[in-house]
C-alpha cells in the first residue's frame, strides 16, 4: 500500500483537442460492443502526436428512431433526382431514413478511402445485407500496414455536450500527403471547437448519436 515503487502510474484518457489536427494516426478499427450487453458497433480510434485520442463510432441507422426525430418541420434543401426529393418539400419519415442511410454510407466511405482503395472497399462490403455483416467486412479493409504507414489531417469539432466528434458531412479527413495550402478541410461558422461548459469532458468514448448539432440525425 505504501510502497509507491510498486504502483503503476496512470494518466487516464486524454481527449484530442478540437480543430484541424495534423499528423493523426488511426490506431485501431474494431467492431465491438461499447458496454456489456450492448450490440457491437464500428469504432475508430484516432491519436495525435501528443497522446490525445478521439474515438468515432459509426452507429447503425435505426429507422424507427430516425422517424421519431423527424418532426415534419424540415424541408429538402435541394432537388435529388436519385431519390425524387424536391427542394422545399417536407421531409417525410421515409425521406429521413433514406437521408440518414446515405449520410452513414458517405461518412464510412470517406474515412475508409484514406486507408484503402475504392475497389477493395466495394468488394469487401458488396455482400453485406445488415449492419453486423457490414461492420465485420468494413473493419477488415483497414490493414495493419495501412494503419501504421498512413497519417491524416482531421477536422475535429464539438457536439452539444462538448464531446469531440467528426462532422456529419465530408470532408473531414484527408491524407497528410495533401499539402496544407491545398487542404479542403476548413472550419465554418457551423463548426464549434470551443467548449461551451467549464467542466472538461472526461470520456471521449461516451458518445450519443443524437447529439449532433442537427438533432434530427439527418
Amino acid at each position: 500500500m505504501y510502497n509507491l515503487g510498486e504502483v503503476q502510474e496512470t494518466t487516464g484518457i486524454q481527449p484530442m483537442k478540437a480543430g484541424i489536427r495534423e499528423n493523426i494516426k488511426l490506431t485501431e478499427v474494431t467492431f465491438d460492443s461499447v458496454g456489456e450487453g450492448n450490440d457491437p458497433v464500428i469504432q475508430l480510434t484516432f491519436e495525435d502526436e501528443f497522446g490525445g485520442t478521439h474515438r468515432e463510432l459509426l452507429w447503425d441507422v435505426d429507422p424507427e428512431k430516425i422517424k421519431g426525430w423527424n418532426d415534419g418541420t424540415k424541408t429538402h434543401s435541394r432537388d435529388d433526382k436519385k431519390y425524387g426529393f424536391i427542394k422545399g418539400q417536407p421531409i417525410t419519415d421515409e425521406d429521413a431514413v433514406i437521408k440518414a442511410q446515405e449520410t452513414f454510407a458517405q461518412r464510412a466511405k470517406h474515412i475508409a478511402m484514406r486507408f484503402t482503395d475504392a475497389e477493395t472497399l466495394a468488394n469487401a462490403t458488396k455482400d453485406a445485407t445488415n449492419y453486423a455483416e457490414f461492420g465485420k467486412a468494413y473493419v477488415g479493409v483497414f490493414t495493419d500496414e495501412a494503419l501504421e504507414n498512413t497519417r491524416v489531417r482531421l477536422k475535429v469539432t464539438l457536439n452539444t455536450k462538448d464531446y469531440t466528434q467528426l462532422p456529419k458531412y465530408p470532408p473531414f479527413i484527408e491524407s497528410m500527403e495533401v499539402p496544407k495550402e491545398a487542404s479542403k478541410l476548413e472550419l465554418t461558422s457551423y463548426d464549434r471547437v470551443t467548449k461551451a461548459t467549464v467542466e472538461q469532458a472526461d470520456d471521449p468514448t461516451s458518445f450519443d448519436p443524437t447529439s449532433f448539432d442537427d438533432d434530427a440525425g439527418f
